[in-house]
């Protein structure tokens, strides 16, 4: 979401003339997008990971 509005921001600043401004929003839209892409990745192979181990407990059903 952070990206989003990141790069709204700068499409704003770059549209109003304000060029510093939309080189910082660019950066900070480019960090929030791979972080975000990041944390995604992190959070799928953490639960890929979880559902490969299987601990065995009389009343576990699988």
């Amino acid at each position: 979401m952070a990206g989003l509005i990141g790069a709204a921001l700068c499409i704003t600043a770059r549209g109003g003339g304000f060029e510093g401004w939309a080189v910082i929003a660019a950066v900070v839209t480019m960090v929030s997008l791979v972080g975000g892409i990041l944390a995604a990745r992190a959070r799928r192979r953490r639960r890929a990971h979880e559902m490969r181990t299987i601990t065995y407990t009389p009343d576990n059903p699988r």
